[in-house]
């Protein structure tokens, strides 16, 4: 039973070697997002026991099957088999006396469990043991284990490190370093007197967005670097024109599947609210168009859900900031606050309820100079004030 067993367990391992080496690719949903990640698939393997009559295994024997888990179910599924193995048993030997009865047989076990990264997986993986059930528990415990395996991934979901900015090999140019068992250079300027300014970790830990000038010297631009393909950063926002630049304000999405960011793109001095996927597609402006004069506040922000980005901006009327959401593909745009008196603002200070359902914000919307807060629906109804009467001179601060 012991050689049988181990033979088994040998011939699995090579199989889920061999499959190793296939790929995949992402299955989006219907919206588009990828709520799969099947980017980089793991194995699969099966084993099933063939019957006495079976074709290659008269006497019976397992039928042990591997591929790539292509649909990310966790099972190998017929369509998904890539390389097979049968392991017959012998024929049955000239029957001998009859010996003394044995003791009753044991059950061979195989478990499998998930890898952590480490010294067998770089990036983490599965481990699969084997052994006899010696118990007859029908739990392989930790004393039963007469063989391990690996099956480790080929790439990381997200980036497991430390990220940091320095000017380490130009005094005055910083470049994006990854430390995660090794230092990396994952991101430098392509002219000698480029920077990068800030960074900003997207939430899955996948993606990295750099703002600088990489390319133009004095030209800030919005760039990403895929933190897990290993390759150079790649530009997301859109042409400038000629004196535009991407602001410090931009913002991941909380999903990190969009970015969103302040530029002059279009219209020199003119700053608006864009949003991108994370792959530099999918491009679109959020605001709506903007009186002569007018710009987008760099106080912007995400739904806790992601579906609704909320602005800040004198869109309507010069020198009057008013409160505004629009859906994350830039449409469904509507003015979140009421009607202003002569000189009120909407103030910066404005926050998404936990759920994304309502939004709350501070403004002198019905007496100037005194400020008051408000609540209002996501889609801009259901508007009311939230604080009672004020005495003379008083506000909500």
């Amino acid at each position: 039973m012991q050689h049988i067993l181990q033979r088994i367990f040998t011939i699995l391992s090579v199989l889920l070697l061999v499959a190793a080496c296939g790929g995949g690719g992402k299955s989006p949903d219907d919206s588009g997002n990828n709520n799969v990640d099947t980017a980089h698939p793991s194995t699969a393997a099966r084993a099933t026991a063939l019957a006495a009559n079976d074709a290659d295994c008269p006497a019976g024997g397992i039928l042990v099957e591997t591929g790539i888990d292509d649909n990310g179910n966790g099972v190998l599924d017929d369509a998904e088999v890539d390389s097979s193995h049968k392991l017959c048993n012998g024929a049955d030997g000239q029957a001998g006396a009859d010996g003394q009865d044995g003791g009753d047989g044991r059950n061979s076990l195989i478990a499998m469990s998930e890898e952590p990264a480490g010294a067998n997986c770089e990036m983490g993986g599965t481990r699969i043991d084997a052994g006899v059930d010696s118990n007859n528990n029908g739990l392989l415990d930790t004393s039963e284990i007469t063989a391990t395996a690996y099956q480790c991934d080929q790439q990381a979901s997200s980036f497991n490190g430390l990220l940091y900015l320095a000017d380490a090999r130009v005094d005055g140019m910083n470049e994006l370093y990854g430390a995660s068992g090794n230092t990396r250079l994952l991101a430098a300027p392509s002219i000698g007197n480029g920077s990068i300014s800030i960074m900003k970790l997207s939430p899955d830990g996948h993606h990295v967005a750099l703002r600088g000038d990489l390319e133009t010297d004095g030209v800030s631009e919005l760039f990403v670097v895929d933190l897990l393909d290993g390759k150079p950063p790649y530009k997301v926002n859109g042409p400038l024109v000629s004196g535009g630049n991407v602001r410090f304000g931009f913002s991941w999405s909380p999903d990190g599947s969009r970015l969103a960011y302040l530029a002059d793109q279009d219209t020199d001095e003119v700053f608006e609210l864009y949003s991108v996927l994370a792959d530099g597609s999918g491009r679109v402006k959020m605001n709506g168009a903007m009186v002569v004069g007018g710009d987008v506040d760099h106080s912007f922000k995400w739904s806790p859900d992601g579906s609704r980005l909320a602005y800040l901006a004198d869109q309507d009327t010069d020198e009057v900031n008013e409160l505004y959401s629009v859906l994350a593909d830039g449409s469904g745009r509507v003015k979140m606050n009421g009607t202003m008196v002569a000189d009120g603002d909407v103030q910066r200070y404005f926050k998404w309820s936990p759920d994304g359902s309502r939004l709350a914000y501070r403004a002198d919307q019905d007496t100037d100079e005194v400020f008051e807060l408000y609540s209002v629906l996501a889609d801009g109804s259901g508007r009311v004030k939230m604080n009672g009467t004020l005495v003379s001179g008083g506000g909500v601060n």
